[in-house]
């Protein structure tokens, strides 16, 4: 799931989703995604951090984090 890196925050998400033990891997951009052009055609830089959340219905471990 690609996801802005806030989405670790929060008690009940942690409670409801991260306790289940079936988030792997959080791949963090190393830069900022752009989602849009600028009218130069340029891409825009992005504003916020966004992730990669990796999930496996047979993961039972302890997630990782690694940058890309």
């Amino acid at each position: 799931m690609l996801s802005k890196i806030s989405y670790l925050e929060g008690v009940k998400r942690r409670e409801l989703i991260f306790n289940k033990n079936k988030l792997e891997k959080v791949l963090i951009f190393t830069r900022r995604v752009p989602f849009k052009k600028e009218s130069t055609q340029k891409l825009a830089g992005g504003l916020m951090a966004f992730g990669w959340f990796i999930y496996d219905v047979n993961y039972n471990g302890k997630p990782t984090i690694d940058w890309i």
